[in-house]
């Protein structure tokens, strides 16, 4: 091909055809997504870690309880099981950090300070044998 009929082609050429397959190539990728969302959805049942990241994320966006129930297709004690997996991670989270700025001691100190109780105790108990 010559210069001139390249050029030629360029001005004749269909522009509008190329934005339709450009667009139904975006829709294409569009339902692609929605579909495996709606998969990753339908396998979130089998895996609590998967299951308990979509209730937060329906959370996120302020979902009610049945908007939940209905969107993953479970029944209320399965929410209410990932209820409260969620707070008691969330509860663990935050004892964590506390611990981490020395506002609350550690389990190693619970357990120091029992002992010492403990031995105090006995030490109390044997004076009174005595």
């Amino acid at each position: 091909m010559t210069q001139e009929e390249i050029v030629a082609d360029r001005e004749d050429y269909d522009w509008e055809r190329q934005k339709i397959i450009m667009v139904r190539d975006d829709r294409s990728k569009i339902e692609r997504e929605r579909l495996e969302a709606e998969q990753q959805r339908k396998n979130a049942v089998y895996n609590q870690d998967l299951f308990i990241k979509i209730v937060q994320e329906l959370m996120a966006e302020g979902k009610s309880l049945i908007e939940m129930m209905v969107y993953l297709d479970v029944d209320e004690a399965a929410l209410t099981n990932a209820f409260t997996v969620i707070s008691q991670r969330e509860q663990v989270e935050k004892l964590n950090e506390l611990r981490s700025q020395n506002k609350i001691p550690g389990l190693a100190d619970l357990k120091a300070a029992h002992n010492k109780k403990s031995e105090a105790k006995e030490s109390s108990s044997d004076k009174k044998v005595e």
